[in-house]
């Protein structure tokens, strides 16, 4: 068995994207919030943005995830994981240490806006640690083990993640360089399996004997040997 071969179960990457989607939502709402609270705002704008676009990935990853490569979800990873960050680093630069209260004269008054900025910053971190656990076991479990066993081209294929899009569920044996190379049949891996298809194997007949010399030779096909039987007296 390959020592690539264990990866997390898929309900692992359903939990993942469950918590993943959730957090997206709620970003989604409070950023929206606060868009509506202070009209239009370049850091709510952006925050809207990274939420509506981390739901429609999400969405990918766990009903249309046959369609996406090993690259292109390593790509979206990273490019999430940056997007939450930034987003949570630009309204915590405004509302991170600023009070939603203030009182005049007898009256005490609470900024809506501010509050739901600070609810943002708190699930946007949240998210952001989320999509960075999510990046890692992407590499350890999928881009790391396809490309020392089928090079660089092996993390174009599609149909080779499970629903989640993180764990892969085939890794090409490390034969396939030699496929493509024009050296021989490749290996397949499947599941931590080495094996070759069917309609790849190759039939070996034995070799038939030769008795005699000369043109008088015959063939003769091929007996296993006999063990010799002990006579008693």
């Amino acid at each position: 068995m390959s020592k690539y071969s264990f990866a997390p179960s898929g309900f692992l990457a359903l939990i993942i994207r469950g918590i993943q989607l959730v957090f997206s939502i709620i970003g989604l709402g409070v950023s929206a919030g606060t868009v509506h609270q202070f009209g239009s705002w370049d850091r709510g704008n952006f925050a809207v943005a990274a939420s509506v676009i981390s739901f429609v990935y999400l969405l990918v990853t766990i009903f249309a995830f046959p369609f996406i490569s090993p690259l292109v979800s390593l790509v979206a990873e990273s490019i999430l994981m940056i997007f939450w960050l930034a987003a949570f680093a630009a309204v915590a630069d405004v509302f991170g240490s600023a009070s939603c209260s203030y009182t005049t004269y007898s009256y005490t008054f609470h900024s809506t806006g501010c509050r739901l900025s600070k609810t943002f910053i708190a699930f946007g971190v949240l998210n952001w640690v989320m999509f960075l656990v999510s990046l890692g076991l992407l590499i350890w479990f999928t881009i790391v083990p396809v490309a020392r066993a089928g090079g660089f081209s092996s993390l174009n294929q599609i149909r080779s993640l499970s629903r989640g899009a993180l764990f892969t569920s085939f890794i090409p044996a490390t034969g396939s360089k030699d496929l493509e190379a024009g050296n021989g049949i490749s290996g397949y891996q499947a599941n931590g399996v080495d094996s070759v298809p069917e309609d790849k194997a190759e039939t070996v007949d034995p070799e038939p004997t030769v008795e005699g010399t000369g043109e008088g030779a015959v063939e003769s096909p091929t007996v296993p040997p006999t063990e010799p039987h002990s006579t008693i007296h």
